[in-house]
């Protein structure tokens, strides 16, 4: 992981999980707001939620490697730099789940149209239910 990501997500205060690689001994510390969907969770059961993530692993570049996937979602860092409470992450993801639906970052998955942000989060959801 990137020194500034790492520094970035530590610091934010965020209660996190330990998400195993597979095929590794280290650990991505992820904010548990990144690795739950939470709109999508109000329609989707746990299990229906674990599916999506491993389709758009199979679909996706970053496929099952935690460290690209949160790399996608947080993108440059910068905005979630002073993110400190899981009310701010919440609401930065909210935002970029909006914009994703705006600009058309859109997918299909198991019949729900969801936000490449949202395919994200199910990702790491099913990384970490692993």
């Amino acid at each position: 992981m990137k020194r500034r990501k790492f520094l970035i997500l530590a610091g934010t205060g965020v209660v996190t999980l330990g998400v195993p690689f597979a095929d590794c001994k280290a650990k991505v510390e992820i904010p548990s707001t990144l690795s739950h969907p939470e709109k999508l969770s109000a329609l989707c059961d746990s299990a229906t939620i674990r599916d999506i993530g491993k389709e758009w692993m199979t679909k996706s570049e970053e496929g099952s490697d935690a460290e690209k996937i949160l790399d996608k979602l947080i993108g440059d860092g910068n905005a979630a730099a002073a993110l400190k409470t899981s009310e701010e992450w919440q609401g930065w993801v909210d935002s970029k789940i909006k914009s994703d639906f705006e600009t058309g970052k859109t997918a299909v998955i198991k019949g729900w149209v969801i936000s490449e942000t949202e395919a994200r989060q199910c990702a790491l959801y099913a990384l970490q239910s692993k």
